[in-house]
């Protein structure tokens, strides 16, 4: 599909159900349900990723880490006449960016979960920056260390309610807790105190931010709920610790214009 079809179909068809929450779902983690905050303050750095393909659209979240490199997770992503990137802010208009190139981290494996594989759900976007200088990057630490009960601050356009495809699209953040097991790859958390809270349908790729620094550490993979529900049990996100190497090569290539 052409940028120029992909755009059309957004700004037709998607970005009605848009501003009223009715974006098809994400498939994997994947918004913030439990109690959250309005994530306005975050609106200039964490943006929407549209993904088109097969004749089915869906959402995810994002963090802006240089004036035009995103940060997502890789089962976000696709070939980038596929995507979008929208900056959705409440006092001004929306902001579609063109993909221009991705890069998936090469130990991404979308079919893990079920042939139980090692995957790293890391992914990294080319766009086309703003003129107006609109995007404001996030920083992000790589040393940091998973602690039982330590907060984590979450973000994403995800449903804040899984009955209510209308709870979608719009940028909330909560404060989640490092939950055992600890791990130097992945991150686990949930409310605390039993409190059903994290991720859902539309977060991922979303950061996971340590209040303290207040950088991203991880990213948003996946989420699980108890019972009848799919989300708020359990939060995990892809620590950035160990991509060291892999993000800084990547945004090397992604400078460049072989990325292309």
């Amino acid at each position: 599909m052409k940028m120029g079809s992909i755009f059309t179909l957004y700004r037709a068809a998607l970005l009605p159900l848009l501003s009223v929450g009715l974006l098809f779902q994400s498939s994997k983690a994947s918004a913030l349900v439990g109690e959250s905050g309005d994530g306005e303050a975050l609106s200039s750095s964490i943006v929407m990723v549209l993904k088109s393909t097969k004749g089915r659209a869906s959402f995810c979240s994002a963090s802006v880490i240089e004036k035009n490199i995103i940060l997502t997770a890789a089962h976000c992503s696709a070939e980038p006449e596929h995507m979008m990137i929208l900056l959705r802010r409440k006092t001004f208009a929306d902001i579609f960016l063109q993909v221009e190139a991705v890069k998936v981290h090469p130990l991404y494996n979308a079919q893990s979960i079920t042939n139980r594989r090692v995957s790293i759900d890391l992914a990294l976007l080319r766009v086309n920056s703003p003129a107006d200088g609109s995007l404001l990057p996030l920083g992000m630490t790589f040393d940091y260390q998973p602690q039982k009960e330590s907060p984590v601050l979450i973000a994403g356009f995800g449903q804040t309610n899984e009955k209510d495809r209308k709870s979608e699209g719009h940028l909330r953040q909560s404060e989640i807790y490092i939950r055992e097991p600890l791990s130097n790859i992945l991150i686990w958390a949930d409310g605390g105190l039993k409190t059903m809270k994290g991720a859902c349908s539309g977060d991922s790729g979303g950061p996971l931010i340590d209040p303290v620094s207040r950088q991203i550490i991880a990213v948003t993979a996946w989420a699980s709920g108890s019972q009848q529900s799919q989300c708020g049990s359990l939060t995990q996100g892809i620590l950035l610790k160990p991509h060291l190497n892999w993000i800084r090569t990547s945004l090397e290539t992604l400078k460049r214009p072989s990325a292309d």
